[in-house]
């Protein structure tokens, strides 16, 4: 498998995956993209609240597929009239 990453609406490549667990038991994983991408970036404001003073810029909490797959499905349902 080759390297994992995510692409910014602007193009910047994220620079670190995280494997980990919440509290709650459920795995997640950490996607972080760096600090120099999303300071300067002009869609920063309406991205992320990342400090401006941290190492990493945006970060995403990605639950394993099949849960992200059906909470995006649930997503999309609120925004319809039903």
């Amino acid at each position: 498998m080759g390297r994992r990453k995510v692409i910014c609406p602007r193009g910047a490549v994220s620079i670190s995956w995280s494997e980990q667990v919440k509290s709650s038991g459920i795995p997640i994983t950490r996607v972080q993209f760096a600090a120099a991408d999303c300071c300067p970036c002009p869609l920063r404001p309406a991205c992320t609240r990342a400090s401006e003073k941290g190492r990493y810029g945006r970060s995403l909490t990605l639950l394993p597929r099949e849960q992200q797959e059906i909470l995006g499905q649930r997503r999309q349902e609120q925004q319809t009239e039903e």
